[in-house]
């Protein structure tokens, strides 16, 4: 029986682990978008206008971040679905750069 509670010990140690991943992964992509962003209105490539577009999905994405991640666990189709709203931005930072 005593293995069975290391085990499950285990097992929940790489969940949170993972959950943790999933986290700083969030993090890394947003600041690197939001940095993207910045660049582009430094240089002259993004306008004002385009800009406050690009603000608003971004406060979109961070809310549907803490809807998905308010209570702590992240499933597969919420992290997929995350995962899309994210390359969809990508891809308008892209375009507007």
């Amino acid at each position: 029986m005593k293995n069975y509670s290391y085990i499950l010990a285990a097992l929940l140690a790489s969940n949170a682990f993972s959950e943790g991943l999933v986290e700083e992964r969030y993090q890394t992509r947003d600041s690197n978008q939001d940095r993207r962003i910045e660049a582009g209105i430094g240089n002259g490539r993004i306008t004002e206008g385009e800009a406050s577009v690009l603000a608003e999905y971004e406060s979109n994405i961070d809310a549907a971040w803490d809807r998905v991640n308010e209570d702590g666990v992240v499933k597969q189709g919420e992290r997929l679905r995350m995962k899309a709203k994210m390359d969809r931005q990508h891809n308008r930072i892209y375009r507007a750069n």
